[in-house]
């Protein structure tokens, strides 16, 4: 018995195109709502001498599927200082408020990214 299937190829380019739209899409997504979260962070940080709100930014990661947003090192690396505060000082969070801010926005468009066609 011999089977042959036509437009097969056709439809192996267009599940491909499909495919690349939607990585693309996802990519959109995760950048613009990282530079919300970067914005947001940057007007909720406490400010001193504005080091610590210099060093906040993005760092791309996993070809663009996954991102940081946050102070960078080396200042970066007391920003839990304030974020959760010491002994001597309470805490004056910016981190998890402007990741929690925008964490609908990021999941609506993720939604509708897969639920388009």
């Amino acid at each position: 018995m011999k089977v042959e299937v036509e437009g097969l190829e056709k439809t192996m380019k267009k599940l491909d195109d499909w495919a690349a739209a939607k990585q693309k899409g996802i990519k959109d997504n995760v950048s613009s709502t990282a530079k919300l979260v970067e914005a947001s962070q940057k007007s909720k940080v406490a400010v001193r001498s504005g080091d610590l709100k210099d060093s906040i930014g993005i760092v791309e990661e996993d070809n663009g599927f996954t991102t940081k947003v946050g102070p960078k090192n080396p200042v970066g690396k007391r920003a839990h200082f304030t974020e959760l505060g010491t002994v001597n000082h309470g805490a004056t969070p910016f981190i998890r408020p402007s990741a929690e801010m925008n964490k609908a926005q990021f999941v609506a468009g993720l939604t509708k990214e897969l639920n388009t066609p």
